[in-house]
């Protein structure tokens, strides 16, 4: 069974891909996991965080 050339060349673009979260996603995220305050707080307090400017 062989293989067609184009999976090999949609998995590589796939595994480049720059995907980046929206900021109502980051906030409906926080939201989801309980948080009720500014977004920036509830990233702020994450292990691993880093500061990046929004908007």
């Amino acid at each position: 069974m062989s293989r067609d050339p184009r999976h090999n060349l949609l998995l590589s673009l796939l595994d480049q891909a720059v995907i980046t979260p929206t900021e109502l996603a980051l906030e409906l995220y926080a939201r989801c996991h309980g948080h009720r305050r500014l977004a920036e707080e509830f990233y702020a307090t994450c292990p691993g965080a880093e500061t990046v400017a929004v908007g």
